[in-house]
């Protein structure tokens, strides 16, 4: 880097080296990356032969359908940048003139001098599980963004942070009849799909398999283009409708399927390994809790020889997000307001703690929140939105916060244990695609449900039942005839409250086993779900025990 008139600013690439990133040096520009190798080589070619301002630079990502991070030097500029739904994160710090970028907020917390605890960091990872906005646990780390692009040029004082794609900007709107969406939503999941195969070159392709319409739509997808080392697993407790489905879906596509139980003792035994504690300690990124969906499931399969080393995991993230199946209900009333979009943003997701929710921080909540808005659209939110204006903006508060922190974090599972993985439903077409698709055609899935029905392959989406069972089938013959009974001689409430007891045994069941009986009953009052105690036990791992007792909360795992 040049020297400036003003400040010179140092800069520094630390990256975690057993992760997934690669480095690699072309023409004079040195690059660290994870996920495509062929982006990476147009990377190099497109900071060599361009004038590297944030428009151009957010013009050109803006078109990329790729899965990616970024980390580039050249003689002019450093630059950094994540992909349509930050497939692997970028941390990065700014401290005595020097600018520190890492894939690792740990070994970034390392190399720093001064870190503090953000009490506001930890609360918000107790209500919601994650760290909002573009903070960390720790001052002084920050995390890029969703969509965001970070450069420093050699002419600059301090580094650039932006957007280079605002997730259903209002600005915006495409017109176009419902067949004319149809059309289109179908060309852009072949494109995706195409593209997958493409990057897989006939490596083995493993879908976990569930109930839903996004798995069972990629497999299908992948079949009907003709990709032969294909092969689908489900797992859980034994019996679970999602599996039972997998098996389904997978004979009718003549695909190769297996399942992988996963019982109470195993799971509360694995919490509690050395391989889960170093798991969460490469996953969260001292901002996210770890997402450990897949984690056992997984460690089974590559424990045994199941998975070869050359395996892509392919899973349906998250097409029932993008193509509009989280839009609340009461934001589409032409009598909704602001108060409503804060309203079903707290309820939704600022909910792991009922205790949290006082007075005082459901103020402190708004306030964020609305913040967060207004920045992002860069002019005022006010109760003049439309019905339209509040869905969307629901939804980029999601995409940005939950979806693109806690769900992809999932992926970093398969990183773990050094597997390729893949998200087609991800891909940067099919986000751009949904985001000019209207409200009306994406609220309930409409035009992904038509879409699917329409093209039916294999009477897969005929009558497809989107409820699925949280009971095993044996458990179901017992429960729902006992649900029906204590509501009518106890009445809704008690009800609901004698039932979530059977949560225990549900398909939330698995996690709360991590946890034991006791501990589950203890809190059942305060939890929304499994996610809670996952929560509280990984900041205690972290040592912020102390912190959680501030917010009025018993630190329950503190040793």
């Amino acid at each position: 880097m040049q020297k400036n008139n003003k400040k010179l600013i140092k800069t520094a690439i630390i990256l975690n080296e057993l992760s997934a990133w690669k480095y690699k040096e072309k023409s004079g520009v040195k690059i660290w990356y994870a996920g495509s190798e062929s982006f990476s080589q147009e990377v190099a070619g497109f900071l060599l032969n361009t004038n590297i301002v944030p428009k151009t630079l957010s013009d050109w990502l803006a078109k990329c359908n790729e899965s990616y991070s970024i980390i580039a030097e050249t003689k002019k500029e450093v630059v950094a940048f994540t992909d349509y739904c930050r497939s692997y994160p970028i941390f990065y710090s700014l401290q005595d003139n020097e600018l520190l970028i890492s894939n690792d907020a740990r070994k970034l917390k390392d190399n720093l001098k001064n870190t503090n605890v953000i009490a506001e960091s930890v609360f918000d990872c107790l209500a919601l599980g994650y760290v909002t906005g573009s903070k960390t646990l720790y001052s002084n780390i920050n995390q890029l963004n969703v969509c965001e692009y970070l450069l420093l040029s050699s002419d600059s004082t301090s580094p650039a942070v932006g957007k280079y794609y605002l997730y259903h900007d209002r600005r915006n709107k495409t017109e176009g009849s419902e067949a004319y969406f149809i059309s289109r939503l179908a060309d852009v999941i072949d494109c995706s799909v195409q593209r997958l195969i493409k990057r897989a070159n006939n490596a083995q392709i493993v879908v976990p398999i569930s109930g839903g319409l996004d798995s069972r739509l990629v497999l299908a997808k992948l079949v009907e283009h003709g990709y032969k080392n294909l092969s689908a697993f489900s797992y859980g407790p034994n019996g679970n409708a999602d599996a039972r489905i997998g098996k389904d879906v997978s004979a009718q596509l003549d695909v190769p399927w297996e399942f992988v139980s996963i019982s109470a003792k195993e799971t509360k035994s694995f919490y509690q390994s050395e391989t889960r504690k170093e798991y969460s300690t490469f996953a969260d990124g001292l901002n996210v809790i770890p997402n450990y969906q897949d984690l056992l499931p997984i460690y089974k399969l590559k424990k045994e020889g199941r998975l070869s080393v050359d395996t892509i995991i392919v899973n349906g993230q998250s097409g029932d997000f993008n193509s509009g199946g989280h839009i609340p209900e009461s934001l589409m009333s032409h009598e909704a307001t602001l108060n409503h979009l804060l309203l079903e943003l707290m309820k939704k997701h600022y909910s792991l703690w009922g205790k949290l929710l006082t007075e005082n921080n459901t103020i402190k909540i708004h306030e964020n929140i609305t913040k967060h808005l207004i920045n992002a659209e860069k002019n005022s939110i006010n109760n003049d939105l439309t019905s339209d204006d509040l869905a969307n903006l629901y939804e980029r508060w999601e995409f940005e916060e939950r979806q693109t922190k806690y769900i992809v974090n999932g992926q970093r599972v398969y990183d773990y244990f050094s597997l390729n993985w893949q998200l087609p439903l991800w891909d940067g077409e099919f986000v751009r695609f949904w985001c000019d698709v209207p409200v009306e055609l994406r609220y309930k899935q409409k035009l992904y449900r038509k879409y699917l029905a329409s093209w039916n392959y294999k009477a897969l989406f005929k009558e497809f039942n989107p409820t699925i069972s949280a009971w095993s089938k044996k458990a179901s013959f017992a429960i729902v005839p006992l649900s029906l009974l204590l509501r009518l001689t106890l009445g809704r409430e008690r009800r609901d409250y004698l039932i979530k007891y059977f949560d225990y045994i549900s398909r939330y069941g698995n996690h709360y086993h991590s946890f034991g009986l006791k501990t589950f009953a203890e809190n059942i009052h305060e939890i929304k779900n499994p996610f809670s105690l996952y929560t509280m036990s990984w900041l205690c791992e972290l040592g912020l025990s102390s912190y959680v007792d501030e917010l009025g909360l018993d630190p329950l795992f503190d040793k």
